[in-house]
């Protein structure tokens, strides 16, 4: 599902339509909401919710996620004052070895607001 996510946000860059509605989805296990985010279904709090895992690490894991696929989101409508703090709060609360960290550094430089 990643994958998708991941080539849905490189395409929505370029101006092409999203493809996410052509992707298999279960519904009842993460990362749907962030799917159904980017599909219009959901909104940030709603997806934030969602990450509510009982599990700390879960938790922490999800978060995390929320909070930077929510920026690229933001940054996709040009909302981008809500997308730099939702990058710098992923930058805070992602471990180091996921690609949202990594993502987040890179997006916040670009914008010229390196971290």
């Amino acid at each position: 599902m990643y994958n998708s996510i991941w080539l849905d946000l490189a395409r929505r860059r370029e101006g092409l339509p999203s493809i996410l509605g052509d992707a298999p989805l279960d519904i009842s296990k993460w990362p749907a909401p962030i799917v159904r985010l980017l599909m219009g279904d959901l909104t940030a709090d709603a997806v934030l919710d969602a990450a509510g895992d009982p599990d700390e690490t879960t938790r922490k894991a999800q978060v995390c996620e929320a909070n930077f696929y929510t920026a690229e989101f933001q940054r996709l409508r040009h909302r981008d004052e809500e997308a730099l703090r939702l990058y710098r709060l992923a930058l805070r609360d992602c471990p180091r070895d996921f690609i949202e960290y990594t993502a987040a550094i890179m997006a916040l430089r670009s914008s010229g607001h390196a971290p």
